[in-house]
């Protein structure tokens, strides 16, 4: 909810909406992640609070790739690299399950995701869209080779 209240612009989920969830539906959504081969959620917490979170999922469209979705860094930790540390660890884990391909979607008004995740290697695939629910933002697909190195 921290992630969705403080940087709604940048998932597809309104704050209101996910507020309407009932405890059971958070705890059955966490006991369905948790149970999960093919996805898992990287969390990062200082002092029981998250600061830090990504998902990272099995590409049902790609055999071979992966991909990464709502990334956020709580505003206080941006720019200390929690943000590559979360894009590092979503990547081991599908190396560790022989993908070797991994996509994502970030909003082109987006600078520092933008650049966060070309700095861990992502580039452009040449595909857009509108954004889900946004538009007329739009987001651009960036895909990493994981035999690629970062820089």
């Amino acid at each position: 909810m921290a992630a969705l209240a403080e940087s709604p612009q940048a998932f597809g989920e309104r704050t209101e909406e996910a507020a309407q969830r009932s405890d059971v539906e958070w705890d059955a959504l966490a006991e369905k992640l948790a149970a999960q081969v093919t996805m898992a959620m990287v969390l990062v917490e200082r002092e029981a609070e998250p600061i830090g979170m990504t998902f990272v999922f099995f590409d049902e469209a790609d055999a071979g790739g992966a991909r990464i979705g709502g990334l956020w860094v709580a505003p206080a930790e941006r720019r200390q690299h929690l943000g590559k540390e979360l894009v590092h660890a979503a990547c081991t884990w599908v190396e560790a399950r022989a993908r070797r391909r991994i996509r994502l979607w970030v909003a082109t008004d987006t600078a520092g995701a933008v650049q966060l995740y070309r700095s861990c290697g992502f580039a452009g695939t040449g595909v857009s869209k509108p954004f889900p629910g946004q538009e007329p933002r739009v987001v651009a697909e960036l895909m990493r080779d994981l035999g690629a190195p970062t820089t």
